[in-house]
């Protein structure tokens, strides 16, 4: 399979494209959920664009919402990932890949950003307002509920000793008896 070369006006237009119809698509990131919204672009020595990316951030919700389009020679496409910034491990912020398209799987236009925004408002608004994130395959809650109690580790560890300690006793006295 031969890869078609982007032609330069090709290329132009899909920048700009991706860039007004995201910024528009995904509006109600800024209009209704108070996301601040930032623009970055990394360019080739040349001064083309090879990622275009809009982030997304609110601060009080602990998210971001990174929307970006990848150019050549970095052809991964469109991509979308929320990050959890309540969630930082040893220097790193929880993330998530929620949408992508591949460059060669979008069309001129990129109509695929007006559906991604839909669904992601329709399906995500609890990762949107802060409510829940993602973590491996599952989603769970990053806001505490009044009166939650959970288990310390150290009763955990006394549990797992005295069951230890019972099963000992029992291969002792099975030894001694032997039954």
């Amino acid at each position: 399979m031969a890869i078609k070369v982007m032609e330069p006006s090709e290329y132009k237009k899909r920048c700009k494209n991706f860039r007004d119809k995201a910024r528009v698509s995904f509006n109600y990131l800024v209009e209704e959920f108070n996301y601040e919204l930032k623009h970055e672009n990394d360019r080739s020595q040349s001064g083309s664009i090879i990622v275009d990316t809009l982030i997304y951030t609110n601060e009080k919700r602990n998210r971001i919402i990174k929307i970006s389009n990848s150019f050549h020679p970095k052809d991964y496409g469109f991509k979308l990932t929320v990050l959890d910034t309540s969630q930082i491990h040893n220097n790193v912020i929880s993330e998530k890949l929620l949408f992508n398209t591949l460059l060669i799987n979008q069309d001129k236009n990129q109509n695929y950003l007006e559906q991604t925004a839909e669904k992601l408002k329709e399906s995500y608004i609890k990762v949107i307002v802060g409510k829940t994130f993602f973590d491996d395959a599952f989603e769970f809650s990053t806001v505490k509920k009044k009166n939650e109690k959970s288990i310390p580790l150290k009763h955990i560890l006394i549990w797992v000793i005295i069951y230890l300690i019972f099963l000992l006793f029992q291969f002792i006295f099975k030894k001694q008896y032997g039954s």
